[in-house]
C-alpha cells in the first residue's frame, strides 16, 4: 500500500500548478467573475499547452492522462478559479471519456482530436425541471422515426449549454408506463447544439461567475440515428459512467477549492492583529484551523483513493457517494469557518472569503441522497424514499 504520488504524477502537479500561476493570476479571474464572462483567452491558452486533450488518447490527437492526473489538474484549477473547473469539467473530460467508452470509431477519428486541440466543446443534459436527484422521472422523449429520432422536452440546470458545440442528451425512448424498472427505456444522444429546434435561457445564480447554467427546450430536434451513444432503451448504464466521471472530477476541483478556502482564512490568522498579537494565537482560532486541517488532508485521501481506484478500473459507485458527501460536508465548513475568522472583512469583496462562501453549493447529488445510498448499499438497510 503506497499513500505516494508518484515522480511522474508529482512533476504533473508541478507543472499545472506553475502554469496556472502564469495564465490564471488573481486579478485575472476577479475579472471575469465579476463580468459573468467566460474566459476565452485562458481557453486557448489551455489547448495550446495541451490541457485540453488531458484525457484524450495519444493516438487521437492527446496525452492519454490517467484519472489521478485528472485528480490534480482539477485540484489545482479549482483552487483558482471554481468556475473554470466546473466547466473544463463537461466541456473536455464528459466529452473525451465518453467518446473513448461509447462512442464508434468513426465519432472517435472525428471528435477526440477536435477535443485535444480545443476546438468543440460539450455539456451533459440530464436535468428536467421536475427530475433532479429522481433521474428516471425525467420526461424529455426521442420518438424514433425512419433514420432519425425526434426529440422534445426540456432541460434546467445545464451548465455551459450556451457555449457548448455538442449535447450529452439524456431522453426517454420508452415512457415510464412501458418499462418494468424506472431505469429502463432512457438513452443517450449525442446532439449538435446547432440544431434546428433547440433553444436556452441563461439562469441567474448567486454562484460560480464565469461559468453559466441554462434551461433549454427541445422542439421536435432531429438527430440522426447513428447519433445514439450506447445501446437504445439502455441508457442508464451510460449515465452512471458519466456521473463517476463527474464525480472523480468534482472531487479534484472540490478538494482545490477548500485547499484555497483553508489557505486564505489561515494567512489572514497570521496577518491580522488584534490585543497585541495575530488572531492565530488564539487558541480558539488555532483549533478551528488545526481542525480544517485536518479535514483537509482526510478529504485528500478520499480524492487520490477514488482517483485511484478510477484507473484500476474498479467499482467506485458507492466511495464515489462517500467522497462527495465528505468533500461538501468539509466545504460547508470551511467556507462558514473562513467567514467566522475574518468577521466583518470576510464581507468585503476585496477579499476573496465571501466569493467562497458564495460558491458554498452541495453539487450533485444531494447530501440526502448520497446517505441513503450508503445507508442501502453498504449498511443494508431498507429503502426510505
Amino acid at each position: 500500500m503506497d499513500f505516494e504520488l508518484s515522480p511522474e504524477d508529482k512533476e504533473f502537479k508541478r507543472r499545472v500548478s506553475e502554469f496556472f500561476d502564469q495564465t490564471l493570476p488573481r486579478e485575472y479571474v476577479r475579472e471575469f467573475e465579476a463580468k459573468d464572462e467566460y474566459p476565452f483567452e485562458f481557453w486557448r491558452e489551455m489547448a495550446q499547452a495541451g490541457y485540453c486533450g488531458l484525457m484524450v488518447p495519444e493516438e487521437y490527437g492527446g496525452s492519454g492522462g490517467s484519472a489521478v492526473q485528472l485528480t490534480l489538474f482539477m485540484e489545482e484549477l479549482g483552487r483558482r478559479a471554481y468556475s473554470v473547473a466546473t466547466w473544463y469539467m463537461v466541456a473536455t473530460v464528459f466529452g473525451a471519456q465518453v467518446m473513448k467508452e461509447l462512442g464508434t470509431e468513426e465519432m472517435k477519428r472525428g471528435y477526440l482530436p477536435k477535443i485535444a486541440r480545443g476546438e468543440i466543446r460539450f455539456c451533459f443534459a440530464i436535468t428536467e425541471p421536475s427530475a433532479g436527484t429522481d433521474v428516471f422521472a425525467l420526461t424529455s422523449f426521442a420518438a424514433e422515426k425512419g433514420d432519425e429520432f425526434i426529440i422534445n422536452g426540456d432541460k434546467m440546470f445545464i451548465t455551459a449549454a450556451d457555449v457548448a458545440d455538442y449535447f450529452l442528451l439524456v431522453a426517454r425512448t420508452k415512457r415510464l408506463h412501458e418499462v418494468t424498472r424506472r431505469s429502463d427505456g432512457l438513452s443517450l444522444f449525442l446532439v449538435p447544439s446547432n440544431t434546428p429546434g433547440i433553444s436556452m435561457t441563461k439562469l441567474e445564480k448567486l454562484t460560480a461567475q464565469g461559468c453559466h447554467a441554462c434551461q433549454v427546450f427541445y422542439d421536435d430536434v432531429r438527430v440522426p440515428k447513428h447519433y445514439l451513444l450506447g445501446e437504445k432503451d439502455k441508457g442508464w448504464h451510460c449515465v452512471k459512467f458519466i456521473l463517476n466521471v463527474e464525480r472523480v472530477s468534482m472531487a479534484g476541483f472540490y478538494l482545490g477549492l477548500q485547499q484555497a478556502t483553508f489557505d486564505y482564512a489561515l494567512n489572514y490568522a497570521k496577518e491580522r492583529e488584534q490585543f497585541g498579537q495575530p488572531i492565530g494565537q488564539f487558541m480558539a482560532i488555532q483549533h478551528d484551523l488545526a481542525k480544517m486541517y485536518i479535514d483537509l488532508e482526510t478529504a485528500r485521501m478520499w480524492t487520490y483513493k477514488l482517483a485511484w481506484m478510477s484507473d484500476q478500473g474498479k467499482e467506485l459507485h458507492l466511495e464515489a457517494m462517500m467522497t462527495k458527501f465528505i468533500l461538501a460536508e468539509n466545504y460547508f465548513h470551511f467556507a462558514r469557518k473562513g467567514m467566522e475568522i475574518m468577521a466583518g472583512h470576510g464581507l468585503i469583496k476585496d477579499h476573496d472569503m465571501e466569493k467562497y462562501y458564495r460558491n458554498l453549493i452541495p453539487g450533485p447529488p444531494t447530501q440526502q441522497m448520497c446517505l441513503s445510498y450508503i445507508g442501502q448499499y453498504r449498511l443494508g438497510l431498507p429503502r426510505c424514499y
